[in-house]
């Protein structure tokens, strides 16, 4: 199993749908799900200091970060 960071804004963190598709960034594919969320981790910190509507949407495989 391969497993891909999906990264850009949108307006509910909980609902991947409401990417704004000109956004989006993909990272992978991964081998594992640690090498992924390593990923996963390092972007939600830099868009931490963003406000909530730019904050981005991120999952690896089909688990949210």
């Amino acid at each position: 199993m391969s497993f891909l960071v999906i990264d850009g804004e949108h307006k509910d963190p909980n609902d991947i749908d409401t990417l704004d598709p000109s956004t989006k960034k993909e990272y992978g594919p991964f081998s594992n799900e640690e090498e992924a969320n390593d990923i996963c981790k390092g972007l939600i910190q830099i868009s931490s200091s963003t406000p909530p509507s730019t904050r981005r949407a991120l999952r690896a495989g089909t688990s949210p970060c």
